[in-house]
């Protein structure tokens, strides 16, 4: 990932996840080419808008309605797990 895109912060932050070694070298080469990690986002799309959501961002116009749809989204997913079997090769 990080041959494929060397300006892009997102790499950097999964390679620190091999180890505390890699972390280290990670933040060091990421200090060295000026780079900073952008702070989590989601970019809705409802009919021909595009909107983004910063994490954290509590002021977002439609705030409200988007977390509202993923709470039915989320119990709706809830309802359809409890409705289908697990596979049994699957679950071992």
């Amino acid at each position: 990932m990080l041959e494929l895109e060397p300006g892009d912060s997102a790499g950097y932050l999964l390679s620190m996840g091999l180890g505390k070694g890699w972390a280290a070298g990670m933040r060091s080469a990421m200090r060295e080419k000026g780079m900073k990690v952008e702070s989590g986002h989601s970019v809705v799309h409802a009919s021909s808008e595009r909107e983004r959501f910063v994490w954290g961002d509590g002021a977002h116009l439609w705030r409200g309605e988007v977390y509202a749809m993923l709470h039915l989204l989320h119990r709706h997913m809830k309802h359809c797990n409890d409705l289908i079997p697990l596979n049994p090769i699957i679950s071992q």
